[in-house]
């Protein structure tokens, strides 16, 4: 269990499919579809966590600092992270039993089909894969090329870094405040750029189709 995913996945709903989809993922009460299905899932409307939840309720959460809206950010979380599996395992789904119950995709669906519905309705584009922590491709560098158009060694690099290019491009090295640190355009083939000017730390090299991680030391 990482915390990290609760919260990314909080900032990322909250300021984001909230808002672009408010009929759909509305957080006042009987705002949205949302909305609706969160108040069958906690047995009723309940401005505030009750004395105690109908027996019927699956979603029970009791923290008496969380008013509706923080119920339903809390809910949509419950409702991703189950259908991705993350929580499927006897251990976690007793731990979590107080708060919430259909802690599997199958009894996500079952339980509450609502949400299960709106959850993988792609035009919502919402998060189906659980992180696994592997987010470097298993590529060759020609698989890379196809898709980036751009491939470069070493990585870390301190003085010099080997760029390769399928066609003439523009590349850019980006430092995380967003500025352009580098930029440069290159003939297709290998290039060698001097970056001893630059400090160390993480960057971002862009060029072709998308933007890679550098990392210089």
């Amino acid at each position: 269990y990482d915390a990290s995913v609760e919260e990314i996945l909080h900032t990322i709903n909250h300021v984001g499919h909230t808002f672009l989809h408010p009929s759909a993922f509305g957080m006042e009460p009987n705002s949205s579809s949302m909305s609706n299905a969160m108040d069958l899932a906690r047995g009723g409307q309940f401005a505030a966590p009750p004395a105690s939840y109908p027996a019927s309720a699956w979603y029970h959460y009791d923290d008496e600092t969380c008013d509706y809206e923080c119920m339903a950010i809390e809910y949509l979380y419950w409702c991703i992270v189950s259908n991705m599996g993350i929580l499927d395992d006897p251990q976690t789904c007793n731990g979590i039993a107080n708060e919430w119950e259909p802690c599997s995709q199958e009894l996500l669906q079952s339980t509450d089909a609502a949400m299960y519905a709106m959850i993988t309705d792609s035009q919502y584009k919402l998060p189906q894969l659980a992180p696994d922590g592997n987010y470097c491709p298993s590529v060759g560098i020609e698989e890379v090329l196809d898709k980036s158009l751009v491939a470069f060694y070493p990585n870390p690099a301190s003085k010099e870094l080997t760029i390769t290019l399928k066609k003439e491009g523009f590349i850019q090295i980006i430092d995380l405040n967003g500025s352009a640190v580098f930029e440069s355009k290159l003939q297709a083939g290998k290039s060698v750029i001097d970056i001893s000017m630059l400090a160390s730390g993480q960057y971002l090299i862009t060029g072709g189709a998308g933007s890679q991680k550098l990392i210089i030391e």
